[in-house]
């Protein structure tokens, strides 16, 4: 007997999409049309699960448009392996569930997930600039995977683009310090870190509620207050640390 195969999901049709032909834009999704006698039809191939094509009439797409898919009902998108630019508001109130990245992308600006149900999230590594609010309003939103770009690029940069708590966050292998503040008070269970990491900055994960941390060996630095505020119960420190800041809660290291 042999083993059913599971066809691989096929480009959504480029008659769905808008798109700037110069600067490889999409600008709108489309989902209607007008018949010959000019009643307005539902394009059945547009459907709330997009496959956005890496090519649109031969011309890659590169950018997402601002508001573009705005109020479209989608449930699902898997974003072009060439996209750089995700613009602000594209993917504004749908019920998207699972978004695909590709390495590669570059910005995601302000809001472009705001108000969807998001569950779980991974940031490329390509990613260098991201925006406000980016995942505002995901009220299932509970585990992010992010790297070094996103992370070493600003302080505090969670709080400005989620406004929940969140269980766990995992830090991408590449990253070498995490920055002040950078998981403050965000109400993480558990954090997964990089063997890549050097050292962790000031109240880094202050004001959470993590129960155990192992520090990877590379580790040679812990800042003031890094895991101060949480409710831990075993710390593993790995085996180059030479400096650990006040507030550290030695009596539960091992």
């Amino acid at each position: 007997m042999y083993a059913k195969q599971i066809e691989a999901p096929k480009p959504t049709s480029e008659l769905c999409f808008d798109f700037d032909d110069k600067t490889g834009t999409i600008t709108s999704y489309t989902t209607t049309y007008f018949d010959e006698n000019g009643i307005e039809q539902t394009r059945e191939e547009c459907s709330s699960d997009v496959f956005i094509p890496d090519t649109i009439r031969g011309v890659e797409v590169t950018t997402i448009g601002e508001n573009a898919f705005l109020q479209k009902g989608l449930t699902s998108v898997i974003l072009p392996e060439k996209l750089q630019t995700v613009k602000a508001y594209a993917f504004l109130e749908n019920q998207l569930t699972q978004v695909v990245f590709h390495e590669g992308l570059t910005t995601i600006e302000d809001g472009a997930f705001y108000d969807n149900q998001l569950s779980s999230i991974d940031i490329p590594n390509s990613v260098t600039t991201i925006g406000s609010q980016v995942f505002f309003n995901n009220p299932s939103l509970d585990e992010i995977a992010v790297g070094k770009s996103v992370i070493e690029s600003s302080t505090a940069w969670s709080s400005g683009i989620v406004n929940k708590e969140i269980s766990h966050i995992t830090v991408k292998e590449g990253t070498t310090y995490i920055p002040t503040n950078s998981f403050l008070n965000l109400g993480l269970t558990s954090i997964s870190l990089p063997d890549s990491l050097i050292t962790i900055h000031n109240d880094a994960f202050k004001g959470n509620k993590l129960k155990e941390i192992i520090i990877p060996n590379q580790v040679t630095t812990i800042g003031d207050s890094a895991f101060n505020g949480n409710q831990l119960e075993n710390v593993v420190l790995g085996e180059s640390l030479t400096e650990i800041g006040y507030y550290m809660p030695l009596l539960v290291i091992n």
